[in-house]
């Protein structure tokens, strides 16, 4: 996922969300597809283990066998709603194509395929002892990490190319000549461009 104010677009790289106005922001995605990795291990506070939900029951993905949207999806709401259990709020999720406050694009995929989300800041409601980041990492960790790097390295060079040129081309047609000159990576990192031209 994953979440930066709309505008301006995100200048941030792939841990995958973005940030409303007042909230915390959760990680946002990379204008280039990562590698995947596996999730890192982390120390977690006592207690907190305990109110996590269980692990999803998915296949192991790979390179060659990377997930669907359906599963990406499955795992993008089990992040929100176990971030939810540890006593925070959630803003989303949202389809990319149907956010009006926030986005976290993907290059090479379709608005309509990538979610984006946002936690607000403040104290867990459910009293566990957790910044809202913290919380957020916790459950990225243990569903979202497994699945969205293989789901955004699964575009291929193609696509993200065809992305920056239909974002150019909008941005051209709106009258920002200066898109031309950019390189795809470039658009992506500038922060003034106008709302609607999300591909």
């Amino acid at each position: 996922m994953f979440l930066q104010p709309r505008p301006p677009m995100l200048t941030t790289l792939l841990a995958f969300v973005v940030a409303c106005a007042g909230t915390s922001a959760i990680p946002t995605p990379s204008p280039v597809s990562p590698s995947p990795t596996p999730a890192s291990v982390t120390t977690r506070p006592a207690g907190v283990e305990a109110l996590l939900p269980p692990p999803l029951d998915q296949r192991p993905f790979g390179a060659e066998d990377p997930p669907t949207f359906a599963e990406y999806e499955r795992a993008v709401l089990a992040t929100v709603s176990c971030i939810e259990q540890l006593g925070f709020q959630v803003v989303g999720p949202y389809l990319n194509s149907q956010s009006e406050n926030f986005w976290a694009p993907i290059p090479g995929i379709p608005a309509d395929r990538s979610y984006v989300y946002a936690v607000a800041d403040g104290p867990s409601s459910a009293g566990v002892g957790l910044t809202s980041d913290r919380a957020a990492d916790l459950c990225a960790e243990r569903f979202l990490d497994p699945v969205e790097p293989f789901y955004v390295a699964s575009v291929s060079e193609a696509d993200i190319q065809a992305w920056y040129e239909e974002f150019r081309r909008c941005l051209m047609d709106r009258g920002y000549p200066d898109a031309a000159e950019l390189s795809g990576p470039e658009l992506y990192e500038r922060d003034d461009w106008p709302v609607g031209c999300l591909p």
